[in-house]
């Protein structure tokens, strides 16, 4: 297992939040609930700004390290904008914050990191950005590869996989191949959790370049790359190789819509006592997260 990092050692960085509704309520409610959240973690290095249309926040050119978007908005609406975004830098975090759970697999498509529904439930976005800041850190990670010729600083959120072949370990990125001189037991101590997965006893794997897996092999950026994926190792990557998507609707509701009640008796239950249930979709191989609440929960 990887060492867990605290959102505390995030040093210098300074994050760039943005907010992006035309409901004025939505966005200094929003902005306040995260400004909270923040003190508690006395993290003080960090920028809200906030925007009432999707061409506004377009229009802004500063880095963006995580973005809150409301989807029904004048101009562009937040689809648009979040494939806009995600095609200027696949590394942001993208929230969807809306009350209309149709637009699910349009948020899917570009790797939303979680899409929330409206009125914003204050805890369970205080547990969403803690996820949200462990995968800031470890994106945001750089890290010294030894080499025999001298030493390589490269961020985590570059490297792809990390390969063990004989006596030699490579680190692979999307435009080198280092060999390193430290072990594959350094990498496996000291890459982010948050982001990276021994799959094999001779890989380690980025899993925000998975783009699918059989059950011997993980590709990599599109299929550029290739790691094994032991038997062992299928039931972990089944629910971290996908974007969680968390729905605060009752499961009930869920299948009430008609594209989706098809796959009911596929879905496939785990940790059912924690109310977390991992539902695999085998036409697409989308993993939902859902947390279900009772009926007089539902928005």
């Amino acid at each position: 297992s990887f060492p867990t990092r605290r959102s505390s050692d995030l040093g210098d960085f300074l994050m760039r939040i943005l907010i992006c509704d035309d409901d004025l309520s939505i966005t200094q409610s929003l902005s306040q609930i995260i400004k909270t959240y923040f003190n508690k973690k006395k993290v003080n290095n960090l920028d809200i700004i906030t925007f009432n249309d999707g061409d506004s926040l377009l229009s802004d050119k500063s880095q963006k390290d995580i973005v809150f978007l409301d989807v029904e908005m004048p101009g562009f609406d937040g689809i648009y904008v979040g494939n806009e975004l995600k095609k200027q830098n696949d590394s942001v975090i993208i929230f969807i914050v809306t009350s209309y759970l149709e637009y699910l697999d349009a948020a899917m498509r570009f790797h939303v990191f979680r899409y929330l529904s409206k009125p914003i439930d204050k805890q369970r976005l205080f547990q969403n950005l803690d996820d949200a800041l462990e995968l800031y850190y470890s994106i945001n990670q750089k890290i010294a590869v030894e080499t025999k010729s001298g030493v390589t600083s490269v961020l985590t959120c570059d490297i792809v996989y990390v390969e063990a072949k004989g006596r030699k370990v490579i680190v692979h990125t999307a435009t080198a191949d280092l060999d390193s001189t430290q072990t594959l037991q350094f990498w496996i101590e000291h890459l982010p959790q948050a982001t990276f997965f021994q799959s094999h006893r001779s890989y380690i794997v980025n899993m925000t370049m998975v783009t699918s897996f059989d059950h011997e092999l993980i590709y990599l950026c599109d299929g550029q790359f290739t790691a094994y994926l032991t038997r062992r190792k299928l039931d972990y990557i089944l629910p971290h190789s996908f974007t969680g998507v968390t729905l605060n609707i009752p499961l009930e509701r869920f299948f009430m819509l008609n594209k989706y009640d098809k796959y009911k008796n596929d879905k496939i239950f785990k940790n059912f006592d924690t109310h977390v249930i991992w539902l695999l979709i085998p036409t697409n191989i989308l993993i939902f997260f859902i947390n279900f609440k009772s009926d007089s929960d539902a928005f």
